[in-house]
């Protein structure tokens, strides 16, 4: 374990830290890369191990620090990890258990939310993972946003939504198009997104009201949203990469590489 968390500390010793850095993570053959500022290509890879279904960002970077998850839903081990003053250490290895279908860092709140959609059982716990709650919700959700402070359950198969505080006592509920593949917290609102069709509404982040509706390019696979750079649409089967500003026009258009399964945007101090 200790020679897999290495990678990271090499990445964090290539360049000083810049205000932007993006996290590339491929599940299947292990490979990461880190780009520092708002470029789609670049980057120093390395190698750490593979079949890392989650990985969450829990604290932002300050002077090269940082902190994540690392969680494996098929044998339940669970990485925390924190850099300091460029001693990137282990911080615990634990396990969570089997099988969790979401794992979501809790805006504003210093939480983070394990959910299983098959079986409704829902755990929350604070950044070092000490459990504050467990309880059992409705199964079946395909999405789990972090909405602030407020938690945005989805279920692309019905379109029904609910938003709930991190106790999951119900604030609202919706009932919404089916069929979003894909659902972005922004600082615009709440972006939903339809891979299939290119539908995408942009919805106010307090009652989930539509503000705007367009149609996108198809087949995204990820959609990134950077603090301080352009949103970042990728899709994972071709390696195309675009990035939009707050107005959703296209500034950017890059080759990258294919087959990311986890992309990250960081904001760093």
């Amino acid at each position: 374990m200790k020679n897999f968390f290495l990678f990271i500390l090499l990445i964090l010793n290539v360049q000083k830290i810049d205000s932007q850095a993006q996290f590339y993570y491929n599940k299947d053959n292990g490979v990461v890369t880190t780009v520092y500022g708002c470029a789609l290509t670049g980057g120093t890879a390395h190698q750490l191990s593979a079949g890392w279904t989650h990985i969450v960002h829990r604290q932002n970077f300050y002077k090269n620090s940082g902190s994540y998850l690392f969680y494996n839903a098929l044998n339940g081990t669970a990485v925390t990890t924190r850099d300091a003053n460029q001693d990137f250490v282990t911080t615990s290895t634990t396990s969570m258990g089997i099988g969790w279908t979401h794992v979501v860092k809790i805006e504003n709140a210093d939480k983070i939310l394990f959910y299983n959609s098959n079986s409704g059982l829902a755990l929350v716990t604070d950044a070092n993972l000490v459990t504050i709650l467990s309880n059992s919700i409705a199964s079946g959700w395909t999405h789990v946003v972090s909405i602030d402070t407020s938690i945005l359950f989805y279920n692309a198969n019905s379109g029904a939504g609910t938003v709930t505080n991190t106790s999951f006592l119900t604030i609202s509920t919706h009932s919404m198009a089916g069929g979003w593949t894909h659902i972005i917290k922004l600082p615009s609102g709440v972006l939903f997104y339809n891979s299939i069709s290119g539908v995408s509404t942009l919805a106010d982040n307090i009652n989930l009201s539509t503000l705007r509706t367009f149609t996108f390019q198809l087949g995204w696979t990820h959609i990134v949203p950077p603090e301080s750079c352009p949103l970042l649409f990728y899709s994972s089967h071709t390696g195309q990469g675009i990035q939009m500003n707050a107005g959703f026009r296209i500034v950017n258009t890059q080759a990258m590489a294919g087959s990311w399964t986890t992309i990250l945007g960081l904001t760093v101090l």
